[in-house]
């Protein structure tokens, strides 16, 4: 059985795997791995919410952020923002 489908029978969304292999740009532009080998890290206890409906709850959104950025793709755009724009201003302030 090839290692990917054993990955695909065993990980779930939202477990933790380490990959190790070289890192390239597909044809399209987009980083990814060509993984040469894994480790399975940690099972996720909980399952995420379901993928349509999601969090609706806005103070659970807040508690829980980590999973609003994993299941919600504008959160998670708005904190690569916000983390770019951080990351120019410290640039900014502390350039000599």
């Amino acid at each position: 059985m090839p290692a990917y489908k054993f990955m695909e029978k065993i990980v779930d969304m939202g477990d933790f795997i380490g990959v190790r292999g070289e890192v390239f740009k597909t044809h399209k532009g987009e980083l990814t791995i060509f993984v040469s080998e894994f480790k399975f890290l940690s099972k996720a206890v909980r399952p995420l919410p379901e993928k349509f409906h999601g969090l609706q709850d806005q103070e659970e959104l807040y508690r829980k952020r980590y999973l609003d950025l994993t299941m919600n793709p504008e959160t998670y755009k708005r904190f690569l923002l916000k983390s770019k724009l951080y990351q120019v201003m410290r640039e900014f302030y502390t350039k000599e």
